[in-house]
């Protein structure tokens, strides 16, 4: 995409506005809370390597409601992207 910004920009606009607002701020909490897990304990959050995103599910498992855990996953792996 780098031959053409202009369509590199509209799929970048796509990739980051394709939800609604609570979700675009569920997501962005999940986010903050694996970038400050990671912080934490001086991993590299991106790219997400598996043993770190398992260690923050185990981790907000203990504090997040078991539901709410998919909206976590699925935040952490849009912010990937």
């Amino acid at each position: 995409m780098a031959s053409d910004p202009v369509l590199a920009d509209i799929v970048d606009h796509g990739l980051r506005h394709h939800y609604v607002a609570g979700t675009r701020s569920s997501y962005q909490t999940a986010t903050r809370d694996f970038v400050s897990f990671c912080k934490l304990r001086s991993l590299v959050p991106w790219p997400v390597h598996q043993a770190t995103f398992c260690g923050w599910l185990h981790v907000s498992a203990r504090r997040i409601k078991i539901s709410s855990l998919a909206m976590y996953m699925a935040g952490v792996r849009d912010s990937s992207i």
